[in-house]
């Protein structure tokens, strides 16, 4: 029995190592894409946009159902007329809430912004100097 071995082709070794290199590029692409999206810092939102946020999904994130029922909680709070006694009540409770971890979950970056913005919101005003 003969055994003898296929010459090996040069176009297409090349051709290989073209495809190869080729995945390797895209892949560095994405991967860097996806990490400018990951580690993006959410924007702070506006006044109005309070009442009606909505966070991305991520993992491991807070749990949907705390963060659901505590913001319905804050909804009433977001009146244009507030009483310093709810002012401050809604102030200590935006302040020292704390969501519990799941697996999959909303983005705690986007609602630690969202939480920031709203003790802004709640906190009194703080006096000009002349």
């Amino acid at each position: 029995m003969d055994t003898q071995a296929a010459p090996i082709d040069f176009g297409t070794v090349l051709l290989y190592l073209a495809i190869a290199a080729a995945c390797w590029l895209v892949f560095w692409v994405v991967r860097g894409w996806l990490r400018t999206r990951i580690h993006a810092t959410p924007s702070a939102p506006e006044a109005g946009d309070l009442a009606t946020a909505t966070f991305p999904i991520a993992k491991p994130g807070y749990k949907l159902r705390d963060v659901d029922r505590f913001l319905d909680q804050v909804q009433a709070w977001l009146t244009p007329t507030l009483a310093d006694a709810d002012r401050a009540t809604a102030l200590n409770t935006v302040t020292n809430v704390r969501f519990a971890v799941a697996r999959s979950g909303y983005d705690p970056r986007a609602v630690d912004t969202h939480l920031d913005a709203l003790i802004a919101r709640f906190s009194p005003p703080q006096p000009t100097q002349d």
